[in-house]
């Protein structure tokens, strides 16, 4: 009985400690289940933690800076603050948005036109200013210059500049222009022979660049006889007098030069005194003074002597002399104010003085001409001279009319003088040529050292000539240029009478007007030179135009259009690179910008301060930063907080449930184990007990 109840006792032991092991168990499993849900709450909350949202900082149009989230739209907005950046896919290609890449196809590849899509336009007011020139003494089309023909013009103005046709007409004209220097310094040299030759050679001379005569007397009148016998009797010594300039021709081209020297010879009157008088032709300028106001002109004598003209008025305010400093030497003995300029200088008087300070020379002066609003054109000086003291001072007075005149000779016959000896077309260059070589002048000699003759000048000048005028006319145009520059005159539509040489078609002012007169033709060179020349004169006449940009989505003018002309022109040459098109919905939408780059789908490039797209990496991007969430933190961490009180209340739990249990098992395991060992031992005893029995 005994052994039967401790069995049904150990029994219930071993059922109640399986359970207790079963409750364990599930306890320990509920405590990992806590475990799991504490790293779920910790992952939720570093997950906020972590959740950070791209944000971007630009400007808006009007300059206030404004932190945004991060998208293609945001990224690449204009303004004029506005650092420019692009995104780069995979390909190089720049991502643009669908409406830009419209834009840029549109243009067809110009630039103008795409800038123009996005209102700008590069213009200036300049022309409608100016407006239409008219000028009816000019050939076509510059007669009529319209504001669109001059806008053309300044447009085209360095293709003009850097064209054919230019540097064709400038090497020409520098060729024309250097053959003609040359052969007048050639001329001049053998002119100087032909001038000193004669049966005396010695009767005039030159030395150190001056020519001096000897002369029979000391008295001045007799010097100046001697000189006009010089100059008029063929049978002198000096052999440069009007019957050999009539011999080689020199005379037809201006029949008047040769009366003008005489006149200079006659312009000398000798005074009974001994004092003499003289005359020349005294020029009148216009000039910019410093005092110069409004409604006041100021005009200039060659002799040193200042106008100024009330403009309302037209009467003289103030005679002086131009530089106070020459007070020394010059002295206004009379003037006029308060009359016409024309006037003021009829009645004007100054007197020169010598080194002494004593008075020597009293001019006074005629206006011969005037123009339309009543200017002087033509002014002569009519000189007092005292009397000469010495024989030498009478012989510098000689020779300086000497040198007047032969100068004068030299600068004006000497191409006409290679004409008379070597022109083809002229019959009697062969006797000419003769007839100095009769006189023993050498013409087959080297000029100023050279080794070339003035036949080989003469050569290359006439060449050069050939080919200048060809780049200014017409083919057809050009005989009748030739004939008019061998008359030395041509007559225009009205009559009017006008003087032309080949040094004036240097001038492409009086070019387009002679070609008006005549109904000559210009060549296609000359059209682009013509129009050079009319630019420059319009920038003389009205200044350079002033070109900005103007943006006509900007019409107050609040913007900055040169910084937004910059832009566009930027994302245009980027464009031409290659590009894409990005849909309007992932350029508005922050989660896809953020993967593309955080993934290397995109990368990002910077125009630098020379225009240039240069390679960025984002995360060095100043304008780019990363911003968390503190409401969602905020929560996350309430819910961490919770969860885990929660955890920890459950945990505590278990344990103090885990602690029971393993101290009810100790009882049961030291119970079962007691029981156990009465068992075995009441077993022992029975076995002894029918052993012995």
């Amino acid at each position: 009985m005994g052994l039967a109840a401790s069995q049904a006792r150990l029994l219930t032991i071993t059922a109640r400690l399986a359970d207790n092991e079963l409750r364990s168990q599930t306890i320990n499993n509920a405590k990992m289940r806590l475990s799991t849900q504490s790293s779920q709450a910790s992952e939720n909350y570093v997950n906020a933690l972590n959740n950070a949202t791209m944000k971007f900082t630009n400007y808006a149009l009007d300059g206030e800076s404004q932190t945004q989230n991060l998208t293609f739209n945001a990224l690449t907005a204009y303004s004029s603050y506005n650092n420019q950046y692009g995104l780069i896919n995979s390909s190089g290609q720049l991502l643009v948005s669908e409406s830009e890449a419209l834009l840029f196809e549109k243009s067809n590849g110009n630039l103008d036109s795409y800038l123009k899509y996005h209102g700008l336009e590069y213009k200036t007011t300049y022309y409608e200013n100016v407006g239409a020139i008219t000028n009816d003494g000019y050939i076509e089309p510059f007669n009529y210059i319209s504001v669109e023909d001059m806008k053309t013009y300044f447009e085209e103005y360095n293709s003009y500049e850097n064209s054919q046709e230019v540097e064709t007409y400038e090497g020409a004209y520098n060729t024309y222009i250097s053959s003609t220097s040359a052969l007048e310094n050639v001329a001049k040299t053998v002119m100087t022979s032909f001038l000193t030759v004669g049966t005396n050679p010695n009767l005039i001379e030159k030395t150190g660049g001056q020519f001096t005569m000897k002369y029979s007397s000391s008295n001045l009148t007799d010097m100046i006889n001697e000189l006009k016998a010089a100059f008029n009797n063929p049978n002198n010594s000096f052999a440069f007098n009007n019957q050999i300039i009539n011999d080689l021709g020199l005379n037809e081209g201006d029949p008047s030069a040769l009366t003008t020297y005489n006149e200079i010879l006659n312009s000398i009157n000798i005074n009974a005194d001994g004092s003499y008088n003289s005359s020349y032709e005294c020029a009148l300028t216009e000039i910019t003074d410093s005092e110069t106001g409004e409604n006041t002109k100021v005009y200039q004598l060659d002799d040193g002597v200042k106008f100024v003209v009330d403009t309302t008025t037209g009467n003289v305010t103030s005679v002086e002399l131009a530089n106070p400093s020459d007070s020394a030497t010059l002295e206004l003995t009379e003037s006029k104010t308060g009359v016409s300029l024309q006037e003021s200088i009829n009645a004007l008087k100054v007197s020169h003085k010598n080194d002494d300070g004593v008075v020597d020379e009293v001019n006074t002066y005629t206006v011969n001409t005037v123009d339309e609003n009543g200017i002087p054109t033509s002014i002569t000086a009519n000189s007092n001279i005292s009397a000469p003291t010495t024989p030498e001072d009478s012989q510098e007075v000689a020779n300086e009319l000497l040198n007047e005149i032969l100068n004068s000779m030299l600068s004006d016959f000497n191409i006409a003088f290679a004409e008379a000896l070597y022109n083809t077309e002229n019959p009697d260059a062969e006797a000419n040529r003769n007839y100095l070589a009769s006189l023993g002048l050498n013409l087959s000699d080297p000029v100023n050292g050279t080794t070339k003759t003035l036949s080989e000048y003469y050569t290359d000048y006439k060449t050069a000539e050939s080919v200048y005028l060809n780049t200014i006319f017409s083919a057809d145009s050009i005989e009748q240029v030739k004939q008019d520059i061998e008359n030395g005159k041509f007559t225009d539509a009205e009559g009017n009478e006008f003087e032309i040489s080949y040094r004036d078609l240097t001038d492409i002012d009086f070019v387009l007007r002679y070609m008006e007169s005549q109904g000559l033709q210009p060549s296609e060179t000359f059209l682009t030179v013509a129009k050079i020349f009319v630019v420059d004169q319009i920038i003389d006449e009205y200044g350079s135009p002033k070109y900005a940009w103007v943006d006509s989505t900007d019409p107050d003018n609040n913007g900055n259009a040169d910084a937004k002309a910059q832009w566009y022109t930027n994302l245009f040459n980027r464009m031409k690179q290659g590009y894409k098109a990005l849909e309007n919905g992932l350029a508005s939408s922050p989660e896809w910008i953020e993967y593309a780059l955080e993934s290397g789908i995109v990368t990002m490039e910077q125009v630098d301060g020379e225009y240039h797209w240069q390679g960025l990496d984002y995360k060095a991007c100043a304008r780019i930063t990363e911003e968390t969430d503190d409401a969602a933190v905020a929560k996350a961490e309430a819910e961490y907080s919770r969860a885990m009180n929660d955890i920890e209340a459950k945990d505590n739990i278990y344990d103090l449930e885990l602690k029971n249990i393993d101290t009810e098992h100790t009882s049961l395991q030291t119970e079962y184990d007691s029981i156990k060992g009465v068992i075995s031992k009441n077993i022992e005893r029975t076995f002894n007990f029918y052993k012995n029995a």
